[in-house]
């Protein structure tokens, strides 16, 4: 083990050293990590970003659909043209959505809002100079289980790699 030590750290260090910054300012994001695994479906897409839907969701072919309750649902993307523009279009989703007992989760590169007992929810992620959106629309109250697959819908969402 101790004849491993080395050669472990030294593989280590190369691996950590290219995950250092680049020059590039506006990299292309690789595509995220889904987890499809538990989500068995089909992907739907509006031709800018996809997102993977249950097997038992109407997919209309135009990004948007229904969920298996009848539930409207939309995926759809488009270009950010800088930070600012970035935190714009934050603001515009949680003042469209964000109100009446919503919870919002918020990081630099997403945002995810539910709405209160369920009656719909939105993922807005950003993507380099591109961002992806996710919704769910509802007039009914759903249960966590429901809202649980649409989040894991959401989990799927990323740009259509050109």
């Amino acid at each position: 083990m101790r004849r491993l030590a080395p050669i472990l750290i030294a593989l280590l260090m190369v691996v950590l050293a290219g995950c250092g910054g680049g020059d590039d300012p506006d990299p292309t994001p690789p595509p995220i990590p889904t987890s499809t695994a538990s989500l068995a479906g089909s992907t739907a897409t509006d031709g800018i970003c996809q997102v993977t839907i249950p097997d038992d969701w109407v997919d209309d072919g135009t990004g948007r659909g229904q969920t298996s309750l009848g539930d409207r649902w939309t995926v759809f993307g488009g270009t950010i043209a800088s930070d600012d523009a970035w935190v714009r279009a934050i603001e515009l989703v949680k003042a469209q959505v964000g109100t009446d007992g919503a919870t919002v989760d918020q990081t630099d590169t997403a945002i995810t809002i539910t709405q209160a007992n369920g009656r719909g929810y939105v993922h807005r992620e950003r993507f380099g100079s591109r961002y992806c959106e996710f919704s769910v629309k509802t007039t009914a109250d759903r249960s966590a289980e429901v809202v649980t697959e649409w989040q894991q819908s959401a989990a799927t969402l990323q740009p259509i790699q050109k």
